[in-house]
This record gives structure tokens, sequence and C-alpha cells, in this order.
């Protein structure tokens, strides 16, 4: 995320246009990264030294608080979530109710997890659509950019 992030401010001068960013002192031990496509849609990492807890946000999908008559978040993507690494959303910068899908890992733990959540058929909750962002090598992240620009 932070060679994403370098590589987002070496290519793209405005700042406005840049998908991955990273503050590394975001709180006291805790770094946060995110990834904005700039159409609503977002993902929010936050490394701890308890975890890490990915926050994301697909405005298309249905399981989006905007898409419901209540707008409330959808029930059980929060659920089991440690109370340790859910406190990290809990500023106001976060959004923490622009969610439809939430993972979080422990230090400890050897598994990610998410919340007991049922997608309806037909749906997403837009967690494959992120992960389709994150690429682990420079070289990869180059060639995507200089199709862009």
């Amino acid at each position: 995320m932070k060679i994403q992030a370098t590589l987002n401010i070496i290519l793209s001068r405005d700042e406005w246009l840049r998908y991955h960013s990273f503050v590394q002192d975001w709180a006291e031990g805790v770094c946060m990264a995110k990834i904005d496509n700039g159409a609503g849609d977002h993902l929010l990492i936050m490394f701890s030294p308890e975890g890490t807890v990915l926050k994301g946000f697909d405005h298309e999908s249905g399981l989006s608080p905007y898409a419901q008559d209540e707008h409330q978040v959808w029930q059980g993507i929060y659920d089991d979530a440690p109370k340790d690494l859910l406190s990290l959303l809990e500023d106001e910068a976060i959004e923490k109710d622009d969610v439809t899908f939430c993972i979080w890992r422990k230090n400890s733990d050897t598994n990610w997890h998410k919340g007991k959540v049922e997608i309806p058929n037909g749906e997403s909750d837009g967690s494959d659509f992120f992960s389709g962002l994150y690429i682990p090598y420079a070289r990869g992240f180059c060639r995507i950019c200089e199709r862009l620009f």
C-alpha cells in the first residue's frame, strides 16, 4: 500500500486523481491506507499493533445503507469484529456507517474474518472489486498507470 501510494504521488500531480493514499501516523501506532476511485467507492485499511481492519464501501451495492429505507449498516457486517480493531473506525473522518463489507485480522489470528452477512442473490458487497485494485508489485502498478495516463 505504501508503494502504491508513493507511485500515485509520482505519477499523478493532482491529489484528487490519486486512487491510493497512505498516512503513516494516522493515530498513535496506527497507519491508514486508502483506495478511493473518486466515484463514491472506497477501501480503508487500518494497521495497528493489535491487527488490521478493512472497511469497504461500494456505493452501488444493495448492502449500502443508502440502498435501504432505514439507512442502517447491513446486519452482520460488524458482528464479531474485535472491539479494539473496530474502535479504529470511530474517527468521524472514517465514516464508519458508509460500509458494505468489513474484514479483519488480529495479529494472533491465522485467518482473515468477516461478519456473518447474508448477501442477497445477485448482490455483491464490493470486496471482489477492491481486491482487484491491490497490485503487489510496483511494475504491475506502473503498467496499469501507463494505460490510464
